[in-house]
């Protein structure tokens, strides 16, 4: 089982980590610490470092191909934004904010928790910020 820590977003729209772990890291969002419905969790770097996908409520909405974003030498910078009833998962260059995946809903719930996990046997270190745009 991965371990949690959950944290609140403070109605926060954007969402920015740098992530140093091997592969599979995964990030849910959720109204509440509680597992209720809707749960929407970002996967990087999943299926032996191949794809990335975000899911909700347990179900693959949207798989991308990516290729080793994370190789537990570097801490690659990432944002996550929530606006427009979209999620935007983003990779980020000398400040320059580029999506690489994205789920659109006809309305998305005030999402106010986070959590990260990778799985066990994964040594991992994480930086979070969050950030809100205004």
């Amino acid at each position: 089982m991965s371990s949690h820590l959950f944290f609140r977003l403070s109605k926060a729209n954007m969402f920015h980590f740098q992530m140093r772990c091997t592969q599979d890291a995964r990030l849910a969002f959720a109204k509440t610490p509680e597992a209720i419905d809707p749960i929407y969790e970002i996967i990087i770097d999943g299926w032996g470092n191949t794809k990335s996908a975000i899911w909700k409520n347990d179900f693959k909405t949207v798989v991308v191909s990516t290729s080793n974003i994370l190789n537990g030498g570097k801490f690659p910078e990432f944002s996550i934004r929530i606006q427009n009833s979209t999620i935007d998962m983003c990779r980020v260059y000398s400040d320059v904010v580029t999506p690489f995946m994205s789920h659109k809903e006809k309305e998305l719930p005030l999402l106010l928790v986070a959590t990260y996990s990778t799985r066990m046997n994964i040594q991992k270190c994480v930086s979070l910020t969050i950030k809100r745009d205004n």
